[in-house]
């Protein structure tokens, strides 16, 4: 598992205050929401997980009675991600090697992010496309073919909702090479990442079997999932890790598990050893 950076604190706020945004929120509440969410994040011990703190600002916020504050945005992102759908598909049919095209458009995925404040249709494809033109690193992928010859089972942790849409290509050209897909979600909306609902609406059953991750945080950690999360986990052959919040939590868990992500912030750049924005896979052995 990754600990946090000082950093940290201003991305968990930062998310804090978008969702008084979010919310509408009026002057009072916002106030009273943001201040609570400093005190008990200035109460979390030294070397905590990204993870943690992110559930610490979670519980503040459901304190006033919030739950799921991305819900409406959520659905947008889907509905978006789909106008892309079919441009991506075409661009892994054509390629010299699509399970490649896959991993890489699936890593380009992760430009349809609620988190970043810019969520219009031009924005989101330009971020999608800028991704896509840079060189996908993927140290891993060889190691990752060999890997997917020792079974049947690929794990696929989901990260945002929206990106799910487009994770389906990777996925369903797996199910059609004979591998059994099992997609991990999480237990309770927590920002804007995928849960069960989230998983149907964007037609991930149609190539996968939908698991809960028993997560309650905007990662998995294994220690604390479900067991139903825990036995796929030991049961797949290769475990595909999407997402910052599924790195923070599986690093240098297995060697079973390979990331895939686009690194949107310096301390998870650095450990994934690329630029920011710049689409990796690669195993933390």
């Amino acid at each position: 598992m990754i600990k946090a950076v000082p950093r940290c604190l201003d991305c968990v706020f930062n998310q804090a205050y978008r969702i008084t945004e979010i919310l509408s929120m009026d002057e009072e509440k916002a106030w009273n929401f943001l201040k609570n969410s400093m005190i008990a994040l200035g109460n979390v011990p030294d070397k905590t997980s990204p993870l943690h703190m992110t559930r610490v600002m979670y519980d503040v916020l459901e304190s006033f009675g919030y739950t799921d504050p991305f819900r409406d945005h959520k659905s947008y992102s889907i509905e978006l991600a789909r106008k892309f759908l079919s441009e991506m598909k075409n661009r892994v049919k054509n390629a010299e090697d699509p399970l490649f095209e896959a991993l890489h458009v699936s890593a380009a995925g992760n430009a349809i992010d609620f988190g970043q404040r810019d969520t219009s249709p031009e924005k989101v494809r330009e971020r999608l496309i800028s991704v896509l033109e840079k060189t996908f690193h993927a140290p891993a992928y060889e190691e990752f073919r060999k890997d997917l010859e020792k079974g049947k089972t690929v794990l696929f942790i989901g990260d945002n909702t929206g990106e799910s849409v487009i994770d389906t290509i990777l996925m369903c050209l797996l199910k059609d090479k004979g591998y059994e897909i099992l997609y991990a979600v999480r237990h309770v909306p927590i920002i804007n990442d995928v849960t069960y609902q989230d998983a149907v609406a964007s037609g991930i059953q149609e190539c996968a079997k939908i698991i809960d991750s028993g997560s309650v945080y905007p990662g998995v950690i294994l220690d604390e999932s479900s067991e139903e999360f825990q036995e796929a986990f030991d049961r797949a052959s290769v475990v595909i890790s999407k997402g910052q919040g599924n790195l923070e939590g599986l690093y240098g868990v297995s060697e079973k598990v390979f990331f895939l992500l686009t690194p949107k912030c310096p301390h998870i750049a650095e450990i994934a050893g690329v630029p920011e924005l710049t689409p990796v896979f690669y195993r933390a052995l």
